[in-house]
């Protein structure tokens, strides 16, 4: 008598901003910065789970279905322009609440709203039975709980370039435009054309969206201007930034307590002192002698000033704090085994895979409130 076929797993649904999942998954992507996404996954894997794009026929049978950003919901006025514009997708929310599981349902908030304006709108999170986010401001640590934006544990050591070889500063950013009160975008280009203007030889612009447009729309705008200090796209940060001092390291806002992304903690891993602006309470998560806080310096003149007067032995003694930052267990809490860890405990993944196994293995299809954590 032939045994019974094992059941399937039980799956773990993505619903993504941007589209299909497998972007979050990529391997060799830039600055290895898919790293936790996928070590999240290969857990769920290792769990028992299966991990899919959401779709039609896995929303009833699904262990969670989890958002990734608000962004990605599609609803109201918001959801109807993204559909437009991107091209339609079903409102699974939505449809979630329909099947009744929407006790399955969790969201993670990524992009701050200067990057991503639909996550302004806080009152998303009142939706799912669990949140989790950056925003220090609003963290309960019950349903709405704290992550940190997370970084690659594998990062390559860098060359140490000799503090007199060293170019002074450089730019690796997008250039991208926002609307949303305390947006940094502007900033950052008001420093990139100051540098240019003034010290033309001291700074280099890498990144995507610099290169300028002759279109007369773009340009009565702003957005068409060309950069003479631009040379380019980079593949991996850490090829470029040990080859210079310093570094802009503006986030997309200043206003964002927790808001703390990838951009200082590539400079600090690549022996670039970052020039940082953006969440207020930078110091609860950075050590205050490996950067140099932006919101200091009432003009770009006085930071030039500034930057232009370190000397070779000041430059040694920030690798020193650097050295001891990124030992620390306050660095470790940003690295991939951390942020797997703070999400499969938020979203309770060792009794959500018991569970979801119980009912395959008893016959019983998982629905409502019976599957739920």
């Amino acid at each position: 008598m032939l045994s019974p076929a094992p059941p399937s797993r039980p799956r773990i649904l993505i619903c993504h901003a941007e589209g299909p999942a497998n972007a979050l998954f990529m391997e060799n992507a830039r600055d290895n910065c898919t790293e936790p996404y996928r070590l999240l996954r290969q857990s769920w894997i290792d769990m028992g789970f299966a991990v899919e794009e959401v779709s039609e026929s896995a929303l009833q049978d699904c262990a969670l279905l989890l958002f990734w950003d608000p962004s990605s919901i599609r609803h109201g006025i918001r959801g109807l322009i993204r559909n437009i514009l991107r091209g339609y997708r079903p409102n699974w929310l939505g449809r979630a609440k329909q099947a009744g599981i929407a006790d399955r349902t969790a969201l993670i908030a990524f992009e701050p709203p200067a990057a991503c304006a639909g996550n302004a709108d806080l009152a998303i999170y009142d939706e799912f039975p669990v949140v989790l986010t950056w925003n220090d401001a609003v963290i309960d640590g019950r349903r709405v709980v704290k992550y940190r934006l997370p970084v690659p544990e594998q990062y390559p050591s860098p060359p140490m370039v000799p503090f007199s070889e060293k170019k002074l500063l450089v730019n690796i950013s997008y250039n991208k435009y926002s609307n949303v009160p305390g947006e940094l975008y502007s900033a950052r280009r008001e420093t990139i054309e100051y540098f240019e203007q003034h010290h033309p030889d001291a700074f280099d612009l890498y990144g995507v969206g610099w290169l300028g447009t002759q279109d007369s729309l773009q340009r009565s705008t702003g957005r068409g201007r060309r950069h003479p200090s631009y040379r380019g796209t980079v593949e991996n940060k850490w090829d470029v930034l040990p080859q210079y001092k310093f570094s802009l390291c503006y986030e997309n806002s200043r206003d964002q307590p927790g808001c703390v992304t990838e951009k200082i903690f590539d400079c600090l891993r690549s022996d670039c002192m970052p020039i940082y602006w953006g969440a207020p309470n930078i110091s609860t998560y950075v050590d205050d002698d490996v950067f140099i806080d932006r919101r200091k310096f009432a003009s770009n003149e006085e930071l030039a000033k500034f930057i232009g007067s370190i000397s070779d032995s000041q430059y040694e003694t920030w690798r020193k704090a650097v050295a001891h930052y990124l030992a620390s267990e306050r660095f470790r809490q940003f690295l991939s085994p951390a942020f797997v860890s703070t999400v499969n405990t938020a979203l309770g993944m060792v009794d959500r895979a018991a569970t979801a196994m119980d009912y395959r293995f008893s016959g019983v299809q998982m629905s409502g409130r019976a599957a739920s954590i």
